[in-house]
């Protein structure tokens, strides 16, 4: 079995115009949901963890800050998606073998 380096990027820069609030700051249980997607990412077999914020960055980071985690600031989010992956790459460890990247996920409840 190998070992890989592998790196976890949590793309979360998205303004969540459809929901018209922040998703990711909606309460779920006694957290929110990128909270639970952050200890999630933490709790398994990723060597690092990248969160990429834009939208309510600040806000964002802030709720994550004592966890061990790297923070992308994306200031062209609004350019799509492809500009947040960009921005968690350019974070990866040099020992980076493979990246997962995710959406804000919650465990079933």
């Amino acid at each position: 079995m190998h070992n890989y380096y592998i790196t976890g990027i949590v793309l979360s820069a998205g303004e969540s115009k459809r929901m018209g609030k922040p998703k990711l700051l909606l309460p779920l249980g006694e957290q929110t949901i990128l909270e639970q997607t952050v200890d999630n990412f933490l709790k398994s077999k990723l060597n690092e963890v990248i969160v990429v914020v834009g939208d309510k960055a600040q806000e964002i980071s802030s709720l994550i800050a004592s966890r061990q985690v790297k923070i992308a600031v994306n200031p062209i989010y609004r350019e799509g998606m492809s500009t947040s992956i960009a921005a968690g790459l350019s974070l990866t460890s040099d020992k980076t073998q493979a990246v997962m990247l995710a959406l804000a996920l919650t465990k079933a409840l």
